[in-house]
């Protein structure tokens, strides 16, 4: 590895870890660990025309089903969704957000926002757009790339290329809600 690249993937590692942490811990203020996770079901409820079934919230935070009913059950708890039946299949549950639970994702996008203003303030608009644009085309270029040295170098590629699969899906549901439109 040559000594620019080196340096430009621990830059790039100090950025991402440094954005994360700060805006973990913003989320956490004042509040238990889990409200970071709290803040993302809120976060797809939103980007999900306010509603999702625990199933599919278990698919879109890849995590245990016991972990997203305690996240939900919290939620519930301080008023931020309900559960409610779906009415075309009594046996699934529904997550809705709530007023409050609208309010509160609003609240949290916003501070994010100007997080993230204030995080690339020191670039200029051209830089950032140049920024953008060189992230954009490793990320674009990687996938291929990647799987061809995984292959190349006898590492499994399935979980690899399921994880892509799965954050394509979150993308796409993302470009339906911005939308406005609702798919099924």
């Amino acid at each position: 590895m040559s000594e620019l690249t080196q340096s430009l993937c621990e830059n790039l590692e100090k950025v991402v870890h440094q954005h994360h942490r700060i805006g973990k811990r913003m989320h956490n203020k004042g509040r238990k660990q889990d409200a970071f996770a709290q803040k993302k079901v809120l976060e797809l409820l939103t980007q999900n025309q306010e509603e999702l079934t625990i199933s599919r919230l278990v698919e879109l935070l890849d995590i245990r089903p016991s972990s997203v009913s305690e996240l939900v059950k919290k939620l519930e708890d301080g008023g931020y969704v309900v559960r409610e039946k779906d009415e075309k299949d009594k046996r699934v549950m529904k997550i809705k957000l709530t007023k409050a639970g609208k309010e509160m994702s609003q609240e949290k996008k916003s501070r994010a926002n100007e997080w993230t203003e204030f995080y690339f303030s020191e670039l200029t608009n051209e830089e950032q757009k140049e920024l953008n644009r060189l992230l954009e085309k490793v990320s674009m270029q990687s996938k291929e790339k990647i799987t061809i040295w995984m292959e190349q170098h006898g590492i499994n590629t399935v979980e690899y290329k399921l994880d892509d699969e799965h954050k394509k899906a979150k993308h796409h549901n993302k470009k339906r809600v911005h939308k406005g439109k609702k798919h099924n």
